[in-house]
C-alpha cells in the first residue's frame, strides 16, 4: 500500500473514528512528515481523548512546528495528567541541574522565564534547590538564593532563608534578607525587620530595602510599627548604617 494512501486512511481515522482507532492513528503519524501531517498533529492536540493529545504532544518538537514550545508550555496546564506528562517529557532538557549550572550566563529576563519553566517541568526542582541552599559553598548558596527569587518560590524555602540570617557570613545574610522581599508572609517581614539591627551595614541596608518593597507591595498595610514605616520611606535611609540606627519596639 502506498504511503499516501496510508496517510489518507490515518487522516480519516483521526477525524472520524472512535478513541482506540484515533489513538493508534495518532501514534502512527510519527512516521509521516510534511504540512498535512503537521496539521493533523496540531488538531490532535485538541482531541477530547488525552492519549491522542499525548501522542501528538510528543511529536511537536521533532516536527519543528512553529510555536512548538508555546504549545508544549500550554500542555503543561492540561487537566489530563497523561497530556501534562507528555509535555514534561518533551521539555526534559529544562532541568534544575542544567538551569543552575548556566544561571550566571543567562540574561535576567531569560533567566526568569527559564526558571519558571524548569519549576513546572522538573519535579525535583524544590528538593534540588533546597540542597543547593544548604551546601557549604558560598557561591553556590548565593546562586541558589537568586534562583529561588527567579522561580518565585521564596515562600517555599522561606524557613531556610530565615535560618541564614543567623549565619556568620554577612554575604549570605544580606542575600537572604534581600530574597525575603519576595515573600508574602508576616514571618518574613518580621525577620527582615529584625535584620535592621544586624551588626553589618550591608545586611541592614538590604533589610531596609526589603522592607520598603514589602510595604510598597502591601500598600503600607503591614504588621510593622510606624517608626519602621517612617524609616524605609525616608529619602536617606540607605545612609543609616551605624549602631545608633535602631527601631523602637512596637
Amino acid at each position: 500500500m502506498k504511503r499516501q494512501h496510508v496517510f489518507e486512511i490515518l487522516k480519516e481515522v483521526m477525524q472520524r473514528a472512535k478513541e482506540p482507532a484515533r489513538r493508534a492513528a495518532s501514534e502512527a503519524l510519527v512516521d509521516f512528515g510534511g504540512f498535512e501531517a503537521n496539521q493533523l498533529v496540531l488538531k490532535g492536540l485538541d482531541d477530547p481523548d488525552p492519549t491522542v493529545q499525548a501522542n501528538c504532544v510528543r511529536q511537536l518538537r521533532q516536527r519543528s512546528v512553529p510555536g512548538s514550545i508555546t504549545r508544549l508550555v500550554a500542555a503543561l496546564d492540561s487537566p489530563h495528567e497523561e497530556t501534562r506528562r507528555a509535555a514534561r517529557e518533551s521539555l526534559s532538557e529544562f532541568t534544575f541541574e542544567r538551569f543552575i549550572i548556566s544561571f550566571d550566563l543567562l540574561e535576567e529576563s531569560v533567566r526568569k522565564h527559564i526558571a519558571r519553566l524548569v519549576l513546572r517541568v522538573d519535579p525535583s526542582t524544590i528538593p534540588s534547590l533546597t540542597r543547593e541552599l544548604r551546601t557549604g559553598l558560598r557561591t553556590k548558596r548565593l546562586r541558589a538564593i537568586e534562583a529561588a527569587v527567579a522561580m518565585r518560590v521564596v515562600d517555599r524555602v522561606e524557613s531556610i532563608l530565615i535560618e541564614m540570617l543567623s549565619e556568620d557570613d554577612h554575604f549570605i545574610r544580606a542575600a537572604a534578607v534581600r530574597a525575603l522581599a519576595a515573600s508574602s508572609s508576616d514571618i518574613a517581614k518580621a525577620a527582615a525587620e529584625a535584620a535592621l539591627e544586624d551588626n553589618h551595614p550591608t545586611v541592614r541596608d538590604e533589610a531596609a530595602a526589603a522592607l520598603e518593597q514589602l510595604l510598597h507591595r502591601n500598600g503600607g498595610e503591614t504588621n510593622v510599627n510606624p517608626r519602621l514605616t517612617e524609616l524605609v520611606e525616608s529619602a536617606d535611609w540607605l545612609r543609616i548604617n551605624g549602631p545608633a540606627a535602631t527601631v523602637d519596639p512596637a
